[in-house]
């Protein structure tokens, strides 16, 4: 049995592991592709899974590993995981009952069968707001403006949303993609029709000055990006955008139930193993 059950390949999400492991605290981290495993090293305290899990796996996994803590240290975007984590981990702790409990993110449950686990959440600090930029809720109001309006686009946003960008006019010509080195995304992006001429594919975050070689490689008129945060290099992002004079769009961080901050969650688990 694991003590910790980990979800999420960010930066996090290894910082996290390899505190949990430095403690020798048995833990399972589970990521979604490759890419993520490869972001983190096995230890002796320290398991790596690969793979996209359900509500009905996750549950079977907690059943099987009957752990202390769950810690979400998904995407901030990746809203259908936090949401199958928390129904997975109510399931778990609430089988026999129509109502659930809710999810806490600081304190200790035990419901009926005995059961005491913790839910902690990480949440990323909130990114500055920036003048001079456009602010969208949805993907399909942004794909609308930029339909309307002509020019090349820098698309930062990531792989999760690649079949929308086909939605644009023109895309093949108009956008260029710069996403994480995976087998996966390249595969995605010939088969939707993308030039591997404007694919980019490397590891962030990253600088200021790198941002402007890349931005400066084209006419490009509009650069988006995801409200990711510090942690993303979101801000060297802007501001290499802006000194170009390019137009920024961003996609707003989805509203989600408040977290913890990764230095909170450190606190937590060192006073609940030392």
């Amino acid at each position: 049995m694991s003590e910790v059950l980990l979800f999420g390949g960010t930066s996090e999400g290894r910082e996290l592991a390899q505190f949990l492991s430095e403690m020798s605290v048995r833990t399972i981290a589970l990521v979604a592709s490759c890419y993520g495993e490869n972001m983190l090293s096995e230890t002796d305290f320290l398991q790596v899974r690969v793979g996209r899990l359900n509500e009905d796996d996750m549950l079977r996994l907690f059943k099987e590993e009957h752990p202390r803590f769950i810690i979400d240290a998904t995407h901030p975007y990746a809203t259908q995981v936090t949401a199958n984590i928390k129904a997975a981990v109510n399931r778990y702790l609430t089988p026999d009952s129509e109502q659930r409990v809710k999810v806490k993110t600081t304190t200790d449950m035990s419901p009926t069968a005995g059961k005491s686990l913790s839910l902690l959440k990480v949440e990323r600090p909130p990114s500055r707001t920036y003048q001079g930029v456009r602010y969208f809720e949805h993907i399909e109001t942004l794909l609308d403006y930029l339909n309307q309006n002509e020019g090349k686009v820098f698309v930062t946003t990531g792989s999760k949303m690649l079949e929308r960008y086909v939605e644009i006019e023109n895309y093949q010509e108009r956008l260029t993609l710069r996403l994480l080195p995976s087998v996966a995304s390249l595969t995605q992006c010939l088969k939707l029709g993308f030039s591997p001429a404007n694919l980019i594919m490397m590891q962030g975050p990253f600088t200021r000055e790198l941002n402007l070689a890349f931005l400066r490689r084209d006419d490009y008129r509009f650069l988006v990006t995801k409200e990711a945060g510090a942690r993303g290099g979101f801000n060297e992002k802007i501001a290499a955008a802006q000194e170009l004079g390019l137009e920024v769009l961003i996609l707003k961080r989805p509203q989600s139930d408040p977290g913890l901050t990764c230095a909170k969650i450190k606190q937590i688990l060192k006073e609940a193993y030392q």
